[in-house]
């Protein structure tokens, strides 16, 4: 018996150092991760000869930690972003999508806080692009649920 109370402080404190340190690096990330990007900031994406860019926000790793962090009362979208064209899957991390042009089948990822709690909502999108085109995604939030649709940007763009 007198083994065990010298383990178990111990146990404890590690346990507590380990937690400690997990918010703290959590905390870390979170205060150097860049925020998702204001759908009104200038973009710094160019136009691209032959084919369309989709600019969305929110899909890096870095982007999701800030915003599961932050807490706030009411409806905020975190993040918009091209997941499929045409059936093929976007790469994780990637806030722009490039096609070529013409009429595409895209399916539009959604994460949305509504206060506390976090839900997705994917929509089926088609839409017809122009080449050498900036395309920003934009969301009506719905209560638990985004409606995207696409801003022609290029002329705005700087």
């Amino acid at each position: 018996m007198p083994v065990l109370p010298a383990v178990l402080p111990h146990r404890r404190s590690t346990t507590n150092i380990l937690g400690s340190l997990a918010f703290c690096a959590a905390g870390t990330l979170a205060g150097c991760a860049e925020s998702p990007a204001n759908p009104d900031v200038p973009i710094s994406v160019a136009p691209e000869p032959g084919r369309a860019v989709i600019v969305g926000w929110g899909n890096t790793p870095a982007e999701n930690a800030r915003a599961a962090l932050k807490a706030e009362q009411g409806t905020r979208v975190t993040r918009l972003f091209v997941a499929f064209v045409d059936g093929k899957k976007i790469s994780f991390a990637q806030n722009t999508a490039r096609v070529p042009p013409g009429d595409h089948n895209l399916i539009i990822s959604c994460g949305i806080y509504v206060d506390y709690r976090f839900f997705t909502h994917d929509s089926a999108l088609r839409a017809s692009f122009d080449a050498n085109r900036i395309y920003r995604l934009r969301a009506n939030p719905e209560g638990r649920r985004c409606e995207p649709y696409l801003e022609e940007v290029t002329a705005n763009n700087g």
